[in-house]
């Protein structure tokens, strides 16, 4: 956004490129296929993050594109 909110337009970004799920806290859930992307971008950022496997509920792992959970 910019003047005050008059005018309002999307910035592509590397999120852009891939299924994700945002959740409270600036934590996100992406596929194991297409994380080391985003951990090449992090980490050439200086950017901190920690990692873990999850077990997905069924509308996550739709929300993913995956086929099963």
């Amino acid at each position: 956004s910019s003047n005050y909110g008059k005018y309002h337009y999307d910035v592509k970004g590397l999120l852009d490129s891939f299924p994700y799920i945002r959740y409270e806290g600036g934590h996100i859930l992406v596929r194991e296929e297409d994380f080391p992307a985003l951990k090449e971008f992090l980490d050439s950022n200086g950017t901190g993050y920690r990692t873990w496997r999850v077990m997905l509920e069924k509308e996550e792992a739709e929300k993913l594109s995956l086929h099963s959970a």
